[in-house]
């Protein structure tokens, strides 16, 4: 607790650019512990805590929506558990979709332009200052502060010049990229009552799991599932008298699959999940 609070409190919003704002009484007093949680894996911390397999399973597997593996990660992401059984985890009505919808009518109440399917070449750098950006077409927009949403390693090696880059091209080359994913969506006839919201399953092979797909870039012929099934929040995502569901199957990033092979294993994680969770009639109830 001491160091989700420190990591709210001091961490959250600062990029500590001056050493004297380390010296605060609760970093001074709690800042060992947090760097010891930076030099271990979660797994190991974990395992400190729990010999049950499935109760390490729960506290590990938020990783794979961080793009990481327990068996990697430093400990301090135990923070992602606790925030999830702390604050726990909510969804937007309407669908993900909506806050993309509310944003941009929020933004059209302050007279902002939004510029849909539009590719930026570069990022426009004056006297060391990002002042704009150079669209793919060749047409520039200024601006007092440029964001980009994209990863670091896109951003810095495709829109900014190198001079400019934190990290030269060859250090992203070695660096671990974070994993690929199946995604299947299903409509569903008739109700799922034995499911909640979100579900969870893993394999037994937990670390071999993780191995298979961080370190070895492998597909596993099985792998950990979520599988989210939001009419059980939101009814008017489908239509009545049935569900949707969407299954979450991780797999090696930059793995080169066929539409064959993506069926194959669609097929596969549908199998996987309807055993886990008792339907045996899934695959005759999916719609067409």
């Amino acid at each position: 607790l001491n160091i989700y609070y420190l990591t709210v409190n001091y961490f959250r919003y600062s990029n500590f650019e001056k050493s004297r704002q380390l010296l605060r009484r609760h970093i001074i007093v709690n800042g060992l512990s947090m760097v010891t949680l930076v030099f271990r894996t979660l797994d190991s911390y974990v395992r400190r805590h729990f010999r049950d397999q499935r109760l390490r399973q729960i506290l590990e597997y938020h990783m794979v929506f961080l793009v990481s593996s327990p068996f990697q990660a430093p400990a301090i992401y135990t923070l992602m558990s606790h925030l999830d059984f702390r604050s726990g985890v909510y969804y937007p009505r309407r669908g993900m979709m909506s806050l993309v919808s509310d944003m941009h009518a929020l933004g059209s109440d302050y007279d902002i332009t939004y510029h849909t399917g539009t590719a930026v070449k570069t990022i426009i750098i004056e006297s060391g200052a990002a002042v704009g950006i150079q669209l793919e077409d060749g047409k520039e927009v200024r601006a007092d502060i440029v964001v980009s949403n994209a990863d670091l390693e896109f951003t810095e090696t495709r829109l900014l010049p190198e001079k400019y880059q934190s990290f030269p091209a060859a250090y992203w080359r070695n660096r671990q990229p974070g994993p690929s994913a199946l995604l299947v969506s299903l409509g569903i006839k008739g109700s799922l009552p034995n499911l909640l919201h979100h579900n969870l399953y893993f394999v037994d092979e937990w670390r071999e799991n993780f191995r298979a797909i961080y370190e070895d870039n492998v597909v596993p012929p099985h792998a950990s599932l979520y599988v989210c099934n939001p009419t059980k929040t939101d009814p008017s995502y489908a239509p009545a008298g049935q569900e949707n569901l969407f299954i979450l199957m991780p797999l090696p990033a930059g793995v080169d699959l066929d539409e064959a092979a993506c069926e194959q294993l669609a097929d596969t994680a549908i199998a996987d999940f309807a055993r886990a969770a008792g339907i045996d009639d899934l695959a005759e109830r999916i719609v067409p």
